[in-house]
Order: structure tokens, then sequence, then C-alpha cells
């Protein structure tokens, strides 16, 4: 009777912890829907300046110090482009559930870059207050990153035009 039992914590252990990983994933990709809202209008800016010095360029009587110039404001342009999809690519790989170490400073980083491109952080600023040295907490980074990233779409929704939202980040003894 206890092995039937032990049998069936473990399979039910096993379902509840499936579950979690499976509502983890979905909360990732809700999140990942808003950040693609902003990263399609933020995209839409270098891809008209794109458009606009491709159809420069193919003037004929350019001269060569415009052509360099148009060509410099082209790669600035696609640069722009790949950081913003790096960013929303890297925040939606699946998490590393071997990873429960992390940066707390790199973390951060990765969630005011990927909100930055939202149209409810135009009008607000960003700040972090921390040292320049590592913070290293026991957490798995995307998890964490993923709760950082809830929280500064809601402070963005939560905060008036030309508000601060700042992230504070410190070494407390046993904690950051």
């Amino acid at each position: 009777q206890i092995e039937d039992q032990l049998r069936e914590l473990t399979t039910t252990n096993t379902e509840l912890r499936d579950a979690k990983e499976r509502l983890v994933l979905s909360e990732k990709l809700a999140t990942v829907g808003t950040l693609a809202a902003g990263v399609a209008h933020e995209i839409g800016n270098p891809m008209a300046v794109l458009q606009g010095y491709a159809e420069l360029l193919r003037e004929k009587d350019l001269e060569e110090n415009q052509r360099v110039e148009y060509a410099i404001a082209v790669e600035q342009a696609v640069q722009k482009v790949s950081t913003i999809i790096r960013d929303l690519l890297e925040f939606a790989r699946p998490v590393d559930q071997s990873d429960d170490t992390c940066d707390v400073q790199i973390a951060i980083q990765r969630a005011m870059n990927l909100v930055a491109h939202q149209p409810s952080f135009r009008a607000i600023e960003m700040t972090l207050d921390s040292s320049e040295e590592p913070l290293f907490a026991q957490i798995n980074g995307g998890r964490l990153e993923q709760v950082l990233l809830n929280l500064l779409l809601n402070a963005s929704h939560a905060s008036p035009k030309g508000s601060t939202v700042t992230i504070k980040a410190e070494d407390v003894r046993t904690h950051v």
C-alpha cells in the first residue's frame, strides 16, 4: 500500500512539474506577444530608413561621398534591426533548468533592453542603480528576466509620461 502511494505521489509530482513548466512557457509566450507588437513598431522606423536609402543609392549621378554616407546609414539601420531581433530571440529561448545561478545585472540589462522598444517606454526613462560589479544570485537567469520584464511592463503602464522607472540592485550580505 505504501509503495502504491509512493508511486502515485511520484506521478503527481512529475505531472505538477510538467504543468508548472507549461505555465511558465505560456506566460513567456504571452510576454513575447506583447514584446513583438512593440518590436514590430520599432523595426518599422529602420525599415523605412533602409527603403529610403536604397532608393537614393540607385541614383546614377550620386557622388561617392554621398554613396558612402548612405551606405553607413543603411548599415546602422540594419544593426538596429538585428539588435532588436537578437534581444527578442534571446528572451524567447527555452530556459535552461540547470542554470540556477545568474548575474542579476545581466538579467536586469536584458529585461531593460527588451522593454526599451515598447511604445509605453517612449516617454518614460529607465535607470539602473547598481554597482559595476557582478551580482550573483541563486536563481535561474531566464526566470528572473521574465519577472523583471513583467515588472517593467507593469511599471510603464502605471507611470505617467515623464516618469523615471529605476531598478536598484545591491549585494546585502546574504542576498541580492
